[in-house]
């Protein structure tokens, strides 16, 4: 049965510690998940690596372009015009 990632299981802060990698990594490789039943046996797994590159890229978009949360976010200026038709 497919697992549903949530917002917590992925870490933009340390992408490495992400639960949705170290829930599946072999907990001989540093992970949760028993060596038997571990999708990712290392950190060397094509699959594991696609993963984290993924979240990595997250976040480095994330950093380019904070939300107004965030230091260094930049408000966008909005243009309204409240249903003009002229």
């Amino acid at each position: 049965m497919a697992q549903k990632v949530g917002h917590a299981d992925i870490n933009l802060t340390h992408p490495e510690w992400s639960r949705v990698l170290t829930r599946n990594l072999a907990k001989s490789a540093g992970g949760l998940a028993d060596d038997a039943k571990a999708v990712f046996k290392t950190t060397d797994d094509p699959r594991y690596r696609a993963i984290l590159k993924a979240i990595e890229e997250g976040k480095a978009a994330l950093l380019a372009k904070p939300r107004m949360d965030m230091p260094g976010a930049v408000p966008i200026p909005q243009e309204r015009d409240f249903g003009r038709t002229f």
